[in-house]
């Protein structure tokens, strides 16, 4: 259904996100990406890096779905 309406996808290396998982929120704000998902440890990762980093801000706002799975 995507490609039928156009949309783009952002894929990257899971490795990349799992580094830093403060990229994934960079690569969110940088492609302006609307949905996104997180296996649910990847949720756990990132509260763990925001509160190591409370300095990092980013814009969200074009979110609008993030799902755990």
């Amino acid at each position: 259904k995507g490609v039928l309406l156009g949309c783009d996808q952002v894929h990257v290396q899971t490795e990349h996100v799992l580094s830093d998982p403060l990229r994934w929120l960079a690569l969110i704000e940088a492609h302006r990406v609307t949905h996104t998902w997180t296996p649910n440890f990847g949720l756990r990762l990132l509260d763990k890096a925001l509160q190591g980093a409370p300095e990092r801000r980013f814009d969200l706002s074009r979110l609008r779905c993030l799902l755990s799975a």
